[in-house]
């Protein structure tokens, strides 16, 4: 009698449960575009009251809320392309798709707004830690590539592909080894492929394996020259020891099951000790990235062994691996 709302399983008839009547009655909230961001899940909800808004649930009731009513009284600013870029949550919402939002760390805020016809923001996707990319149509230039790293000043136009207000229709922005690619259109040769080099990047590559049932994910910060990067891991087993090793980029090793090894085994070193938490979780001390300008475009590559555990002696836990392409920005 609840109507459509918030679930939870963790795959048993007893673990499967409502999570939140977020509106009461038969008539249901509907959720919908439900994306992780952190420990949180992101997704569009109507209470009825406020409209379809973004809210936010930590898998409990109690921990489930609105947050933002970012369209006045019972109007709804119907939020789209929720896209996570680490632990913040960049989306677009309003009539037409045109503001451009983020949420982190319980708050959201606009970053711009777009007056183009048509979808003003479209296509969001992330590329590495820092930040998205995205077709924008501010009304001045059409539809154009933009990127975002969660600022009101950081969130800007990329390039002009079609200058004045003709449209280059940017889509499909997909990060592959290091490097940007986007199809764009222009008067002289139609939609064609583009690629740009947009600095230091983390690239995910494939995804963990496990003996434990647990897939350990690998992420980490762009490497920018002279700062430093941090190394992170989640939803891998409790207390499970480890390492992280880096080495030069090599084709896929397939193991069977599912597992990959990203890491040349030639020359490959231990770059941090493991030990994750009672959560699955751990986080490295930040690691120098040295600041050589002849390293600029220089790629390595991060993937993680655990184990072996107490429940599978003679089974390694194996990480997703992470494409780092150094650059001075």
């Amino acid at each position: 009698g609840a109507g459509v709302e918030l679930w939870r399983t963790d795959g048993t008839t007893a673990g499967t449960q409502l999570v939140a009547d977020i509106r009461p009655g038969a008539a249901g909230s509907d959720p919908q575009r439900f994306t992780r961001c952190a420990d949180e899940l992101l997704f569009t909800a109507d209470d009825g009251v406020t409209g379809r808004e973004l809210w936010r649930s930590d898998g409990t009731a109690a921990g489930t809320a609105l947050v933002a009513n970012l369209a006045a009284g019972s109007s709804s600013s119907s939020p789209t392309e929720l896209t996570a870029v680490g632990e913040r949550l960049f989306f677009a919402f309003g009539a037409s798709s045109t503001q451009l939002g983020v949420y982190a760390q319980g708050a959201a805020q606009v970053l711009h707004g777009f007056a183009g016809q048509g979808f003003g923001v479209s296509s969001i996707r992330a590329v590495g830690s820092r930040r998205v990319f995205f077709s924008g149509n501010d009304g001045v230039h059409g539809s154009e590539p933009w990127s975002s790293d969660g600022t009101v000043v950081g969130t800007q136009m990329y390039d002009d592909f079609q200058p004045g207000p003709s449209y280059s229709q940017p889509a499909e922005f997909v990060l592959s080894d290091g490097l940007l690619y986007v199809a764009v259109s222009s008067f002289t040769l139609g939609a064609e492929l583009y690629y740009a080099n947009v600095g230091a990047t983390a690239q995910p590559l494939g995804t963990g394996c496990a003996a434990t049932g647990n897939l350990p994910a690998l992420s980490a910060d762009d490497p920018v020259l002279g700062t430093s990067t941090v190394v992170r891991m989640t939803d891998a087993g409790a207390g499970l020891a480890g390492l992280v090793f880096v080495g030069a980029p090599a084709l896929p090793w397939f193991l069977g099951s599912g597992c990959s090894i990203h890491v040349s085994p030639v020359g490959a070193l231990p770059l941090a000790a493991v030990s994750t938490s009672a959560g699955g979780k751990w986080t490295s001390a930040p690691i120098a990235v040295p600041s050589d300008p002849s390293l600029a475009g220089a790629q390595l590559v991060l993937q993680a062994i655990l184990g072996p555990s107490a429940t599978q002696p003679l089974g390694f836990d194996l990480s997703n691996g992470v494409l780092l392409t150094l650059h001075a920005y």
